[in-house]
């Protein structure tokens, strides 16, 4: 027998307790339910009471302490032990019948097994006790801690709906709620004020800190549209909270962002503005919670590590408040990304996040996306969580950052707002993202014109910490005390080695999801974790221990070791997964291939990872096509999961990954999409490899760009030979005016066969305008043209545009020779409201249009012709853009469209009706055609096509009765269809 057994069963002799009892115990804290052994003998009730010696004993160590929190009166802790125990009993009386006590059992996450085994514990011969449910309460409580069994057990009662038992635990006696909450709430707002919401926006002088007000700029916020997944509206910080979702208050936020987007300021923002009385004051307590700082632990034990040690509530207490409370407390989650374990977990905090537990209170997670996947892929909670996107800083606010950045030095702020506005690679992949607009600030201020020079040509993100690096290691070898230590080309020589073995533990925390570590987890590379903390790639802080392990030693602290920023910790587990490439190739393999599973939680290190050597960026691109392929989504999407690719291949700056992209995933593409639902990181990765593709024949534009990435289209359209079709749609912001010099300045070496211009709004951009004009005028080879729906500058219909377009059509178009006035364009669908407009801004260009289409929007007006001219040559006419609305207002009559077909179409032959006007009506259109007289020679047939629901409606048997006469006539033949 071992000396651990003799001395347990020396303790239980002690105190008359039977060994077993002890033995129950034990593996009940230390095994799973289904390997309990049970003792040998049955325990009645009064063997149940016996007190728990495990509790006393590690108590009387010293490793328990006792601090109930203040009551009426003062109470030792055997008090409070029996005070408990008393609830429990009183419980076991109430809970009558078996179906009671397995409903509470398996509340209490005991399996059924087990309660079956309790509930025959109650059934002594032929009486009924409680000795079995008492024990299996007992039992329970000996797996939870001291903080959490009264609030564990609550949350059970209310799983159950047994309010009455509810309140055993929620007596005034009990919890003193008002003198909890003053104080409280007193140490928290101090604590936010001190430590969350002062800001340390410079990582190489710690003692420069920013009061929160001082620095904080406000993000974009955009909430997901309800009614359209697709559609992010607008939102007002001031109005975070007056979201709805069906017309309801939700009490659930899912804010989501990237990272360094700004979630955990976001946070601190909402803590800044409770504790100062700016917001959020319909709540008493406001509770924000960093996941890193929360493992295993409930909402109150986190709330009481914020308070002083003077402040005599207990982190039992606090969550009885909170749970008893629950539209006075606001709960705020961080980085649910950094959580620890599944969410499907029975954690207190995890079922909160699953709307199980706190649901009358009111919670806001934030999340990076891949782990917010889990709540957005719910239906449950698609139900209840209103979801926000948190992108950064807008053009102006990068500005306003900046200069409270600088502050009363606006020089150096001026100078690098004109930066990053000039380079577009910049301003829309980094700027907006307040970890790296800080990082930009830092470096500028500290550069000269060599840094600022190497500055202007930063284009990834892992370029971007590779800069931030080297300048931390200048900034440190140029201090004035860096005397005795190396200089800074022997600093530069030995950061690698160290970066490496800090990167070793930043790769096990990434992996672990772990963002703090004990200052001894740096055991093995003290020395370059000394070196970390100098430079600035590490912080070090001294946090206060427990006061059961401050009894013997007072003074003890504990030293915690972090990274300024997560993304500062996947920057340096990059660097030591690369050295794993060619160190122990075996394991990289084996690593890299979990990460991929994991690509969208390991999006940034591998990111980082494929910037560190063309042999990485070549093989992570190769691995993940090849992931691709295999996919069983795949088979449906043939673009799925190519956007990150683009986006690996990018970081990596290797032609060779941009040429393995290209040739083996989309070398077959002949339509290439550059959509707003890409980013502008996704944005400049197409760029990146546009060399390499040579199959596309159409391009689709529906994303606005800044100055480098227009000027990049723009000389993509002009030298793709393969390319004969461009759309440009529905533009979500705006391209820069440089896209249309260009594309003005050498349309003839466009080879664009069909152009779409559609709802673009240049209305107070002439020069652009201007230059589409002239663009559309001088495009050589063009055959189709549409162009309607947009909103355009008056400097698009000048005089100057069309003697301009009219000198380079006849000079320059190598299709038309000197003297004749002939074009190539033969299609062309424009909004009747600008026919005449592009008539004399583009001059004869239309001649010679054999196919025209007219697109009408809001209503549709039968006179439109009598305004239009000059178009001698069409033989087929359109009228509707062949979206079947029901019903389609119009305006006058049939007669006035058709009285001027001869005049304006002397050759047509064949007209289609494409707008659903009803079925009276177009029963007047087709008898207006029959009567009219002088309708062109050539005329041979009217197509109607019309909803199928007109089929339906009254008067569809009339329709096709004049159809079928104006047919038996021989005149022109007359067609009625039905769309779908």
């Amino acid at each position: 027998m071992s000396h651990k057994v003799v001395f347990y069963k020396w303790a239980c002799d002690s105190y008359g307790v039977n060994y077993y009892h002890i033995i129950l115990r034990y593996n009940m804290a230390g095994c799973r339910r289904g390997d309990l052994k049970w003792p040998p003998q049955n325990l009645d009730f009064n063997e149940a009471d016996k007190p728990n010696v495990t509790q006393t004993l590690l108590m009387r160590a010293g490793d328990v302490e006792s601090n109930p929190g203040p009551k009426t009166k003062h109470v030792s802790h055997s008090g409070n032990e029996e005070d408990f125990d008393d609830i429990l009993k009183k419980v076991a009386h109430l809970t009558g019948g078996n179906m009671d006590v397995d409903t509470l059992g398996k509340a209490l996450g005991f399996d059924p097994a087990d309660i079956e085994m309790y509930i025959a514990t109650n059934i002594r011969g032929q009486h009924v006790t409680c000795g079995g449910t008492l024990k299996m309460l007992r039992d329970w409580r000996n797996t939870q801690r001291k903080a959490t069994e009264r609030p564990a057990l609550l949350e059970a009662f209310r799983e159950i709906k047994r309010e009455d038992l509810a309140e055993l635990l929620t007596t005034p006696d009990d919890l003193p709620q008002h003198d909890l909450l003053k104080s409280v709430v007193k140490d928290i707002k101090k604590y936010y004020c001190l430590n969350m919401c002062t800001i340390q926006a410079d990582p190489t002088n710690n003692d420069v800190m920013f009061e929160f007000d001082r620095i904080y700029t406000d993000p974009t916020l955009r909430e997901e549209d309800r009614n359209d997944k697709t559609k992010r509206n607008s939102l007002l910080y001031c109005n975070l909270l007056k979201t709805k979702i069906n017309g309801q208050s939700p009490n659930r936020l899912l804010v989501q962002g990237g990272g360094g987007a700004g979630k955990t300021t976001f946070c601190s923002k909402i803590a800044w503005d409770w504790a100062n009385d700016l917001g959020f004051q319909q709540f008493k307590l406001v509770a924000v919670i960093s996941f890193r700082k929360a493992k295993n632990k409930t909402v109150g034990e986190v709330i009481k590590s914020y308070l002083p040690d003077d402040n005599p509530f207990t982190a039992a207490q606090i969550d009885e408040y909170i749970l008893s409370n629950q539209e006075d407390v606001f709960l705020v989650f961080d980085g649910l990304d950094e959580l620890w374990g599944k969410l499907s977990h029975r954690h207190q905090i995890n079922r909160i996040i699953r709307n199980l537990l706190f649901m009358s209170g009111t919670v806001l997670v934030t999340s990076r996306q891949w782990r917010a996947d889990e709540i957005c892929s719910s239906t449950e909670l698609k139900k209840v969580y209103a979801f926000i996107y948190l992108e950064g800083f807008s053009v102006d606010n990068v500005a306003a950052y900046i200069t409270k950045f600088f502050h009363q030095d606006a020089a150096p702020s001026q100078e690098l707002i004109d930066f990053i506005t000039s380079n577009d690679v910049i301003a829309d992949n980094m700027a907006p993202f307040p970890i790296f607009c800080a990082m930009l600030c830092i470096m500028w201020r500290e550069s000269n014109g060599k840094r600022r020079e190497a500055m202007s040509k930063l284009k990834t993100f892992s370029q971007v910490f590779e800069e931030m690096v080297d300048f931390l290691v200048d900034h440190y070898g140029s201090k004035d005390d860096f005397q005795t230590g190396p200089t800074v080309q022997e600093l530069r020589q030995m950061i690698p080695n160290h970066l490496k073995a800090i990167g070793e533990i930043a790769f096990q925390g990434i992996k672990d999801r772990r963002l703090e570590f004990p200052e001894d987890t740096f055991q093995s590379c003290r020395e370059s974790m000394e070196m970390g903390c100098k430079v600035g790639v590490l912080t070090r802080e001294k946090h206060a221990t427990p006061r059961c392990d401050r009894r013997n030693n007072p003074h003890l602290e504990m030293s915690m070791v972090q990274f300024p920023h997560k993304l500062f910790q996947e920057f340096m587990a990059a660097k030591y997964l690369a050295s794993l490439h060619s160190s122990d190739h075996n394991r990289y393999e084996r690593i890299i291939a979990d990460f991929l599973a994991e690509k969208l939680e390991f999006r940034y290190l591998l990111y980082f990872t494929s910037a560190q050597g063309s042999d990485l960026g070549l093989d992570i691109v190769t691995r993940l096509i090849a992931q691709k392929r295999n996919s069983f989504m795949n088979l449906f999407e043939e673009d799925y999961g190519t956007d990150f690719i683009i986006d690996v291949a990018y970081e990596s700056q290797q032609q060779s990954a941009a040429e393995k992209v290209v040739n083996q995933l989309m070398g077959s593409w002949t339509t290439l999409v550059i959509s707003d639902s890409w980013s502008s990181h996704t944005l400049s990765g197409f760029l990146f490899i546009r060399d390499h593709l040579h199959a596309v024949d159409s391009l689709v534009l529906t994303k606005g760009c800044g100055r480098k990435a227009s000027q990049d289209i723009a000389e993509f359209i002009l030298s793709t030979a393969s390319l004969r079709t461009l759309v440009i749609r529905n533009l979500f912001g705006p391209m820069h005016y440089v896209f249309y010099s260009i594309l003005a300045d050498k349309a003839q070496q466009c080879k664009i066969q069909n152009l779409t211009v559609e709802s673009l709004d240049l209305h107070d951009q002439p020069l652009s305008s201007r230059d589409l004009a002239v663009f559309i005028c001088q495009i050589p080879y063009l055959e189709s043209l549409s162009f309607f729906n947009n909103k355009l500058h008056e400097d698009f219909f000048s005089k100057r545009a069309s003697i301009v377009s009219s000198a380079k059509v006849y000079h320059n178009n190598p299709l038309r020779s000197s003297g004749n006035n002939h074009t190539s364009l033969r299609e062309f669908t424009v909004d009747p409201r600008m026919v005449v407009a592009l008539q004399s801004t583009c001059g004869d260009m239309f001649d010679r249009v054999e196919k025209l289409s007219f697109s009408f929007f809001q209503h549709f007006e039968f006179d439109f012709l009598q305004r239009v001219h000059g178009f001698q040559g069409v033989t087929e006419l359109t009228i509707g853009d062949g979206s079947i609305q029901e019903p389609y207002p119009s305006i006058g009559e049939p007669s006035s469209m058709f009285k001027h077909l001869e005049r304006v179409f002397p050759q047509l032959v064949k007209l289609t009706f494409r707008i659903d006007v009803g079925n009276a009506i177009l029963k007047q259109v087709l008898e207006s055609l029959r009567e009219t007289r002088g309708l062109p020679l050539s005329f041979k047939s009217f197509r109607v096509l019309t909803s199928w629901e007109s089929m339906e409606i009254d008067g569809w048997d009339e329709l096709l009765a004049i159809r079928d006469k104006i047919n038996n006539e021989n005149v022109f033949r007359v067609e009625v269809e039905t769309l779908h």
